[in-house]
């Protein structure tokens, strides 16, 4: 399934996006949680504003991809 691909490939984790597949996270705990070791590096060290440019961007992908898992959940 494609959003389900885009959604483990954007967060890093097929684990998160089960989780998302299935209802368990809201897309807004997933992404969360895919990012928590890189808050907490830019908490410790500082931000880096390219990084935080193309997350915006992969953010979108991500929103889409939920979108689409969360139609064909509702279909289903």
């Amino acid at each position: 399934m494609a959003p389900r691909h885009a959604v483990t490939t954007l967060t890093g984790s097929a684990l998160i996006a089960l989780a998302l597949m299935h209802g368990a996270v809201t897309p807004e705990a997933a992404w969360q949680a895919a990012h928590v070791d890189e808050d907490w590096n830019m908490e410790l060290w500082s931000r880096d504003e390219i990084a935080l440019q193309r997350r915006g961007l992969r953010f979108g992908e991500f929103n889409a991809a939920a979108l689409v898992l969360r139609t064909l959940r509702g279909s289903a």
